[in-house]
């Protein structure tokens, strides 16, 4: 059965910029609204149910702020300074 991993499990991954875990284990929330009314966040990375063709953090989708799946996460970032 499909299930998520602890962060870290697969450290060969990561990105060109080191970053690592961004898609496949939750979908991660994001600060972006899809649409211009403001009812529909943006959800990036796929998660463990997704095809690994979805696992990838250019994919996104759309989702109420208020609905709660086991499968919809946060990570806590920092941009860097201008």
């Amino acid at each position: 059965m499909s299930q998520p991993e602890p962060v870290g499990t697969f450290p060969k991954a990561a990105s060109v910029y080191g970053a690592g875990d961004m898609g496949g284990n939750v979908w991660d929330w994001t600060d972006s609204w899809w649409d211009a009314g403001r009812s529909l966040r943006v959800v990036r990375g796929g998660s463990w149910l997704n095809q690994p063709i979805d696992l990838r953090c250019a994919f996104r989708i759309r989702r109420d702020p208020g609905v709660r799946y086991p499968y919809f996460g946060f990570r806590c970032a920092r941009g860097f300074p201008a």
